[in-house]
Parts: structure tokens; C-alpha cells; sequence
């Protein structure tokens, strides 16, 4: 989907947008894997490839950064959204998991955690929070209109 975010961002002359978009949609359908229990496979796979291709819009980020920094601060602007981008998979996956723990209900089975479907939707929908804090918090960036800021 990013190559598909990027052209579209390109071609309509509007970072906002396709985020704004993409991040909704992501959202939407997140929310149905983690809170619609006994989707078919199909269907369900099908959700979680539209979570990462809608998630993908994420890419025109790097374009929005770039184009609200002067030239001389836009490499550092560009390395800390990377940063930014790579530190939160490194931080979500344990936070989802200290999360299951804390609503774990001490059953196990031959020696492994055993974790109910409530304890996923619970532990998951800090993913959501954070996509719909995302989504406000994109409404406060300025839109640049694909054109760099100049010094």
C-alpha cells in the first residue's frame, strides 16, 4: 500500500489526506479483528491485510516531515520519525504482552499461559487508542501541499 499512498499524496497535492484516510481505515479495520470474534479465516485474513496496507500509509509521514523542516533540518527531522517508527514495533510488541499478563487469569496449560479471547481484545485496544490519539494529533500538522519548506 505505501507505494500506493505516496503516488495518490503525490498526485492530489496533499500529505493530510491520505494519512488521515489511511489511519481511519487502519483504525476500522482493526477495531473489527480485535473486537468481532468468529470472523471466517477468509475474512479475517483479508481484515489484517487491510490493516497493514491502510497502516501503510504511515510512508507519506517521511514526505509531511520533510516538507515542514527547513532543508538543513530535515535529515535529523526524517532520522527521528525513523526512529519513532522502528522504536514503537520495539516497544508495542512487550507492552502488549505486559498487558496480556496483567489481565491474565492464572490459567495455564502444560505449562504455557493461557490467555482468553477478552484478554487479547483488552491488551489490543491499546493499539487502537493509539491509532485514534494519532489521528487527532495528525488534525494539529500543518499540511504542506507537497512543497518543502525553503529556508
Amino acid at each position: 500500500g505505501a507505494p500506493i499512498f505516496g503516488w495518490v499524496s503525490d498526485r492530489i497535492g496533499r500529505r493530510r489526506a491520505p494519512l488521515l484516510i489511511g489511519l481511519l481505515l487502519e483504525t476500522v479495520a482493526l477495531a473489527v479483528v480485535v473486537y468481532i470474534p468468529g470472523l471466517p479465516m477468509p475474512v479475517l485474513v483479508g481484515t489484517c491485510f487491510l490493516v497493514g496496507f491502510f497502516g501503510s500509509s504511515q510512508i507519506i509521514c517521511f514526505a509531511l516531515v520533510r516538507e515542514n523542516h527547513s532543508p538543513t533540518l530535515s535529515g535529523t527531522a526524517i532520522g527521528f520519525l525513523n526512529g519513532m517508527v522502528t522504536g514503537a514495533g520495539a516497544l508495542f510488541q512487550p507492552l502488549v504482552g505486559l498487558l496480556l499478563d496483567l489481565v491474565w487469569s492464572g490459567q495455564t496449560s502444560a505449562g504455557a499461559r493461557v490467555y482468553l479471547a477478552e484478554d487479547y481484545r483488552i491488551a489490543l485496544a491499546l493499539l487502537l487508542v493509539c491509532c485514534v490519539a494519532g489521528f487527532f494529533f495528525l488534525l494539529a500538522v500543518r499540511e504542506t501541499y507537497c512543497r518543502p519548506q525553503t529556508a
